[in-house]
């Protein structure tokens, strides 16, 4: 059989050899991503069209290789090329603008940072030990503090990972029988704002680290909500405000390996009253739906933190050492599960 001759299984196996290639290479796309976010590309161009001339001037970059590197990510949907040499945005780029919602580019910023190309590049070490990069967590460099210029940075990062979950929470969720929500480790308060906005009838409490609580305040403040939503700093290991009838911890769990979790989830039990509930939301692994999302979160969490997405068993399991229960679970698009929990009998 010549070359030309070539069956349709050879030609399965000649594109899936190609497509691991294009694996293999991922890092190369991701690092141009990097970068013409760093550029402002997405904000240079906006709604029209860019040569690349005129890009490579306006960024002080070398007109042959930012062609290649607009070619490169064309291919992914984050620029296209309406004529020859001439650029705008796709689909994806546009998610990268500023103002944006669900604006992508503060999160694509964090996994930029050099921490986390280390800890991409320490997988196979933590595949070998099951261990993250560094010892200590609060070192750890999805969550340095001083790695951005303000705890807005991080936030919005964190929304970009999640675009789509504050919503999807507020609307899929039954909270007509509240009055108080807590949100443990909250952030800056965007998913509380969309629970308080889609419920008027709530009052709402976020808890977190005192750097990131008193930008919390203010940020509520600015949106109208003081009046309905109280701020209070803490650490989620020591103890939990006490008096809500539903709690929140969105994205928390996983970012901490079993010990680490099992604090977290007691102190919440510590202050659950018998007609409370608390609401976990973060991707679930083997969830079909949401899978993309939760083996790269996953991923990331293994190197960088030492958590990790769970099966619902082992969601199950880790409740059940802080004495919950598993009630519900639905499915917040394709980026993460809710969980509601109760106390155990």
């Amino acid at each position: 059989m010549t070359d030309q001759d070539s069956s349709p299984q050879d030609d399965a196996v000649a594109e899936a050899a190609l497509r691991v290639v294009e694996i293999a290479g991922g890092h190369y796309a991701a690092r141009a991503l990097h970068l013409v976010v760093d550029l402002g590309l997405a904000d240079m161009i906006a709604d029209g069209r860019l040569s690349c001339v005129e890009i490579a001037a306006a960024s002080a970059m070398d007109e042959r290789a930012m062609l290649r590197i607009l070619r490169l990510l064309a291919v992914h949907g984050v620029f296209v090329e309406p004529a020859e040499r001439v650029f705008a945005l796709g689909a994806l780029g546009q998610a990268l603008r500023a103002g944006r919602k669900h604006g992508a580019a503060a999160a694509v910023r964090m996994l930029s940072r050099s921490g986390m190309w280390e800890a991409a590049g320490n997988l196979g070490e933590s595949l070998r030990t099951g261990q993250p990069m560094l010892e200590s967590r609060r070192q750890r460099p999805l969550y340095q503090a001083n790695s951005f210029a303000r705890a807005e940075a991080l936030a919005a990062a964190m929304a970009g990972f999640h675009a789509g979950m504050h919503a999807g929470v507020a609307a899929g969720y039954d909270f007509s029988n509240a009055g108080l929500v807590v949100d443990i480790g909250g952030s800056t308060g965007l998913l509380l704002e969309a629970i308080l906005r889609a419920h008027p009838h709530l009052r709402g409490l976020l808890f977190d680290r005192p750097p990131t609580a008193p930008v919390a305040k203010e940020r509520l403040e600015a949106v109208g909500l003081g009046d309905r939503c109280g701020v209070l700093g803490g650490d989620f290991f020591q103890s939990v405000p006490a008096g809500g009838d539903i709690y929140l911890l969105a994205h928390v769990i996983h970012d901490w390996p079993e010990s680490d979790a099992v604090r977290i989830l007691t102190n919440c039990r510590r202050v659950l009253a018998s007609e409370a509930r608390l609401l976990i939301v973060e991707p679930v692994s083997g969830d079909s739906v949401a899978e993309l999302h939760a083996t790269l979160i996953d991923a990331i969490l293994m190197s960088a933190t030492g958590g990790g997405c769970r099966t619902l068993q082992e969601h199950s399991a880790l409740l059940a050492q802080a004495g919950l229960a598993l009630r519900t679970v639905s499915p917040i698009g394709r980026i993460a599960s809710l969980m509601e929990v109760v106390a155990a009998d």
